[in-house]
């Protein structure tokens, strides 16, 4: 990368391809009324964790993004935390931030068109790469953490979506006709109101899952954790998903395919200071660590966090239960 920017992310637009974007600990808003957004940009990548008093040649690998949790907050009013439409973002790249409290529950009748999706994130023909992020709380009718649509094809290594609610479908991530990448991503405590309170996929949506954990979602009709509208056949291997059956003659087809190496067993998580994993869940060292190779969608992410999770996964700051707010 070339030149380092120390600024706020509501300035992100002033980044030129190639450069970096770091961020300081704190909680940042997007500016102007219920549509005001934060928005990634090709060619630039965004980091937060920063303590702020950092040199330009310092190492991101000393970065403490869990001591220094950056916050990128819709609250009290903003539709999305981040919109992207029509930005294909295949270059571009978000780490280590907290994404919270998107609320959208508009009408689908503004200028964007989206006012009830993706609380957290939308991408509609784009395909971002998030790594070391947090979704946490953030509402909707249709994804509550995410929303992606119109071909957008995300890579996510290192993701937690925790208690992110969606009315209608999908509490953590909502795809239609989208396939996103995922590797080390835990889904725990979303909700949705009918299907898909992890995930739901519509349309020619077929995601790739491998090393990750749905697990402690709920729905009120089907897929409590994982939720396949017909056409849709997802590739999940090494991962946990609850009541898939584990991988073998018990697997429910429905899921999708089964890439091996996937189990159906209580985790073990640990409710203190973050999303963790006891000592003895059967989560841990039950990954494949092909996907960090050097010809895999991992190579070079740094993994090694508190939380070991499948192979490694970063912790996940903990709130406490809310109750998702009414929706119009």
């Amino acid at each position: 990368m070339g030149k380092c920017l120390y600024i706020p992310p509501i300035r992100l637009g002033i980044a030129e391809p190639g450069q970096q974007i770091w961020v300081a600990k704190g909680t940042y808003h997007p500016v102007g009324n219920e549509y005001g957004h934060f928005e990634m940009k090709n060619g630039v990548a965004i980091y937060g964790g920063f303590a702020g008093n950092e040199e330009p040649e310092f190492d991101l690998s000393n970065r403490d993004f869990i001591s220094n949790e950056t916050i990128l907050s819709g609250f009290p009013y903003n539709y999305h935390v981040f919109y992207h439409d029509n930005l294909q973002l295949d270059d571009a790249l978000l780490d280590g931030f907290t994404i919270t409290e998107g609320n959208a529950d508009g009408n689908n009748s503004g200028a964007k068109g989206f006012d009830f999706y993706g609380g957290g994130m939308v991408n509609i023909n784009s395909s971002p790469t998030l790594t070391n992020i947090i979704f946490s709380e953030n509402r909707a009718y249709y994804g509550g953490g995410m929303y992606n649509d119109g071909s957008s094809n995300p890579t996510l290594i290192n993701v937690t979506f925790n208690e992110n609610y969606a009315k209608y479908f999908g509490g953590g991530m909502h795809n239609d006709d989208s396939s996103p990448t995922l590797t080390n991503v835990t889904f725990s405590g979303n909700r949705a109101d009918y299907y898909g309170g992890g995930m739901y996929n519509v349309g020619s949506s077929n995601p790739k899952i491998v090393n990750s954990i749905f697990w402690g979602n709920t729905a009120g009709s089907d897929g409590v954790d994982y939720f396949n509208i017909p056409g849709c056949s997802s590739i999940i291997s090494y991962s946990l998903i609850k009541g898939s059956g584990g991988s073998g003659v018990g697997w429910d087809d429905s899921l999708g395919i089964d890439g091996g190496g996937n189990i159906d067993a209580d985790p073990l998580f640990i409710w203190q200071n973050g999303l963790r994993l006891h000592k003895g869940s059967p989560a841990i060292d039950a990954g494949t660590n092909a996907t960090f190779d050097e010809d895999g969608v991992a190579y070079g992410v740094t993994t090694d966090f508190p939380c070991v999770l499948l192979v490694k996964l970063w912790a996940q700051r903990w709130t406490g239960m809310k109750q998702p707010v009414k929706l119009r």
